[in-house]
């Protein structure tokens, strides 16, 4: 009887450590993710504990970042951002000295609410309608968005007018989140975007399988599921784009080559 107790008591001792510690490593996540968040927020892109690096971090998180990324939707506060690396052109048309050597993100990343949609639409790989064909050569862009709502900027003459059509954005996202968070899986969301016939979305998809260095996770793509379950839907897809073709041919080839995860720091 007493060496039951004691088995009992030795038991409840090992769960409650483990309890603990568990919610230890819980609350140390949630305060580098609140940091991380912070740092997205900022003015600089590409300096250390910018938004480019604070970006890539929390797009490692998955599923655990989306319902702060959502809450950031509705944040309507204009933070002006200064990129230092050449060839990065923001649709914002402030940026100047793009020359054409490096990467486009067509979001206005001055406005949080885009800022945090640029994000969610790279990790759900979907088309939630924050990006943006604006330019410093067309500062009053039109545009289609998803979920069958068009906003004609031209037309948006006042803040409130800003702030109320992005908080009719951020709630579409939010009801499409609580509709999709119990089964929702960034593995999940690659495939769906490779079958979705829409052309921002399976873009998405294939440059970000086409990433070498710095790819975010994806939870469960290993060679054996890109071989099984992704490269039968690249082979049914059919895109308009030569580069995606090339990309494509590439991938039902050799696979997805070798690559480097960008790592969170600890």
């Amino acid at each position: 009887m007493k060496r039951a107790f004691t088995i009992c008591l030795m038991l409840c001792f090992s769960t409650t450590l483990l309890f603990s510690q568990n919610q230890d490593i819980k609350t140390q996540e949630n305060k580098r993710i609140d940091s991380l968040i912070k740092e997205f927020k900022s003015t600089y892109y590409d300096l250390p504990h910018g938004v480019k690096y604070a970006k890539l971090e929390l797009e490692n998180y998955q599923k655990i970042i989306i319902p702060k990324l959502i809450a950031m939707l509705y944040n309507t506060t204009k933070t002006p951002i200064i990129a230092n690396e050449p060839g990065v052109f923001f649709a914002n048309g402030d940026v100047s000295y793009y020359k054409g050597t490096g990467g486009t993100i067509p979001y206005n990343l001055d406005w949080l609410s885009i800022r945090a949609g640029w994000l969610l639409e790279e990790l759900t790989f979907n088309d939630f309608g924050f990006s943006s064909n604006e330019s410093k050569e067309s500062k009053v862009p039109s545009r289609t968005y998803a979920y069958n709502s068009t906003i004609v900027w031209e037309k948006i003459a006042t803040a409130a007018s800003i702030k109320k059509e992005r908080k009719i954005m951020a709630d579409k996202v939010a009801a499409w989140w609580q509709k999709n968070k119990t089964t929702w899986t960034r593995l999940g969301a690659l495939k769906e975007a490779l079958q979705s016939n829409n052309e921002v979305r399976y873009t998405k998809a294939i440059l970000y399988m086409n990433t070498f260095y710095n790819r975010t996770s994806c939870d469960g793509l290993t060679d054996e599921v890109f071989d099984t379950e992704i490269k039968p839907l690249l082979k049914a897809l059919k895109p308009e784009n030569f580069y995606l073709e090339i990309l494509i041919e590439k991938f039902l080839k050799n696979g997805i080559a070798e690559i480097v995860y960008f790592k969170k720091d600890k």
